[in-house]
């Protein structure tokens, strides 16, 4: 800051104008946001960094400890189709932890295994006793093929008909050639026919 050595009025005066400028405005506001960001730095990383941790990881991977298994059940039972209504003979794994709670899932009875039922409770007891392994199997193993099929199909259809087009134009335009040969051709005879009449002019004569 500049100051003028004569008089405390003067230099009030100057320290006035200087805290009233642009220049003291610039100044503070990179200031304080240097210090905003300084404070705000730390913050930012850590969201960052969780964030990341999220898209690679789902909670229950980070946190899952699976308590100890007090009960274990595989038995036949009769399970109910919700779609249709209708019963079909289903093979049940049901695991009891030692903390009281308890998880069950079924499969039909020709597709049933027994290693596959106990990973599958396990798997579905570490989602939270949720449908979401299993939505996720069926995404992965069931819709998306299809989902890619479909689209494969629907590209392949698209370059089939993009080829159909492709030769429907070059006949059209092989067609066209011929008729404007064809007509070239009976031109030149009707040429000849009226040289032959008038000139007596041979018509096999080629000029």
């Amino acid at each position: 800051m500049k100051t003028i050595k004569k008089n405390g009025r003067k230099i009030e005066v100057v320290k006035m104008k200087y805290l009233t400028s642009k220049t003291w405005f610039d100044y503070a506001s990179t200031s304080k946001y240097e210090s905003w960001m300084a404070a705000i730095n730390p913050i930012v990383n850590s969201i960052n960094t969780l964030q990341k941790t999220e898209e690679l990881y789902t909670p229950y991977r980070a946190t899952f400890c699976m308590p100890k298994i007090s009960d274990y059940s595989y038995t036949k039972v009769q399970a109910i189709n919700k779609s249709n209504n209708t019963r079909y003979d289903a093979m049940e794994t049901v695991i009891t932890f030692a903390n009281g709670d308890k998880v069950t899932v079924s499969c039909p009875i020709e597709e049933a295994n027994q290693y596959t039922g106990f990973y599958t409770a396990i798997a579905k007891y570490a989602m939270g006793n949720s449908n979401k392994v299993n939505n996720e199997a069926d995404y992965w193993i069931n819709k998306l093929p299809k989902q890619k099929a479909k689209t494969e199909e629907k590209a392949r259809r698209l370059k089939e008909q993009a080829k159909n087009i492709k030769r429907k134009k070059e006949r059209r335009l092989q067609k066209e050639r011929e008729d404007m040969e064809a007509k070239r051709l009976a031109d030149k005879y009707k040429i000849k026919l009226i040289a032959n009449k008038k000139y007596g002019v041979p018509l096999d004569f080629e000029p």
